[in-house]
């Protein structure tokens, strides 16, 4: 979100800006508030600032002076003036210092919608598949590209990154220059030019229950490889499923692959595998990541279930449905132990009302696939067996649940990046992926090209 600061000498006008405006709708968080132009100008040296909106008449100097020294700082801060007097010398000496708009008291907030937004468009212009075309440059590790982008966003050659998995992002916690990426359903990107230590790692974030997790790159990284690194902030940030009071981690205990790298030697061996899963289950926080963690239970069950087919439809290849079909790793434990419990019981799965409840799951399938729905979601919702509708499926359809979903998730894309102007990660949420890289995959897989490229090759 845009950081917005207000100075005017009289307190109810800053009230009512304040109360007047939909910040939210616009992108903008209300950061400071000011009676006084020093004060102002002091807290825009140390605190990063995006729009200034300032009165012109207020001690101990004049607005246009305020907003020419800040506009010193940071050239590309924007400023709106709100003023009483209708003079044209002072409308014409904001247009010199670059405004983005002036508006007259009383205060008409229809108006002040209509600069804040030119503001907003100013600081970014409007091009909604810059950011996104940047991701799939990250996603091809086009090492040009990615240098040109993050140059021209005032990004230094080594920075650190931060992922946040939460309903709420960090932007009001960092005070520094930073660029923010949404990359899935709340799952947020920072890539930022300072130290970690010097940010937010305080009682504040680590008790807001709207966070989960945060992953942090241990160093500095360039421009090259960058998918890796933040494949691993990724991993890092799913912490609490293992350790639900810690959010934070940036480094990872180096015994996790010994850990995976065991149980996946005694797969072939129930007992030892139980024995294994209930020993590492005590100490959750050194066992393994989250990436592990899904390996683990795709694993498993393909093992002890048996697959069937390329793309199993009981596997799954998200963090957030791991997290959302088990809650914690505790859990994930207790269901594999079930798994391999009860895999030497052949279970007797009858077709003989197959084509009612095919049609049952074909239809709420094609009601909810751009929701974030899983097989286990179908079979609670309609009262059968995961693993009856995994096997009606193939019988029917000749592929598999996963295939199918997929296919509709992506023609739903197809459509929406041809008809729509949606940002591609929006394209991404609206066509049910949750995960922005595993969407550009999947999307380069069923048409042999990146999102951006498919609606530009198709305006």
């Amino acid at each position: 979100m845009y950081k917005v600061m207000i100075i005017d000498d009289e307190p109810m006008i800053i009230q009512s800006v304040k109360s007047g405006i939909n910040w939210e709708k616009l992108n903008l968080e209300l950061v400071y508030t000011a009676t006084d132009s020093r004060h102002a100008l002091d807290y825009a040296k140390e605190n990063h600032i995006d729009i200034v909106i300032s009165d012109i008449s207020m001690p101990p100097f004049n607005g246009l002076t305020l907003c020419s020294e800040i506009a010193k700082l940071n050239s590309s801060i924007q400023f709106i003036i709100i003023s009483g007097y209708a003079d044209f010398s002072y409308a014409k000496k904001a247009i010199q210092i670059g405004v983005a708009g002036y508006c007259l008291k009383p205060i008409d907030y229809t108006e002040m919608m209509s600069v804040l937004k030119l503001a907003v468009d100013k600081i970014e212009p409007k091009n909604d598949f810059m950011e996104y075309d940047f991701m799939e440059y990250v996603y091809e590790n086009n090492v040009e590209e990615i240098q040109k982008f993050l140059i021209r966003n005032k990004i230094k050659d080594r920075f650190h990154m931060i992922m946040v998995i939460g309903k709420e992002n960090l932007s009001k916690y960092i005070k520094v220059h930073h660029l923010m990426f949404n990359i899935g359903i709340n799952k947020y990107l920072y890539i930022l030019n300072d130290d970690t230590d010097k940010l937010m790692l305080n009682n504040e974030i680590k008790n807001n229950p709207l966070i989960d997790g945060i992953g942090i790159t241990t160093n500095k990284v360039s421009y090259d490889n960058l998918l890796e690194h933040i494949d691993d902030i990724m991993v890092k940030s799913y912490y609490f499923f293992f350790c639900k009071d810690d959010k934070i981690l940036m480094d990872e205990t180096k015994k996790q692959d010994d850990y995976y790298n065991k149980i996946c030697k005694d797969i072939d061996k129930p007992a030892k595998l139980k024995e294994n899963l209930l020993e590492y289950a005590k100490i959750p926080s050194k066992t393994m990541n989250i990436k592990q963690a899904m390996k683990l239970h795709n694993m498993i069950l393909n093992k002890y279930r048996g697959p069937i087919g390329e793309e199993d439809d009981l596997n799954i290849y998200s963090f957030d449905e791991l997290v959302r079909n088990y809650e914690s790793f505790d859990n994930l434990i207790n269901s594999l132990l079930v798994v391999i419990e009860n895999s030497f019981e052949k279970n007797d799965l009858t077709f003989e009302s197959y084509n009612k409840n095919f049609i049952k799951v074909i239809k709420y399938i094609n009601a909810n696939f751009t929701k974030n729905i899983s097989i286990k979601d179908i079979a609670e919702e309609l009262f059968l067996n995961p693993n009856y509708i995994s096997q009606l499926f193939k019988k029917e359809t000749g592929t598999t649940y996963v295939k199918y979903l997929t296919g509709l998730r992506i023609e739903k894309a197809k459509e929406l990046l041809q008809k729509t102007d949606m940002s591609i990660n929006d394209v991404c949420i609206n066509s049910g992926f949750n995960d922005y890289f595993y969407f550009i995959k999947k999307f380069k897989k069923y048409t042999n090209m990146a999102p951006s490229y498919y609606r530009k090759s198709n305006i």
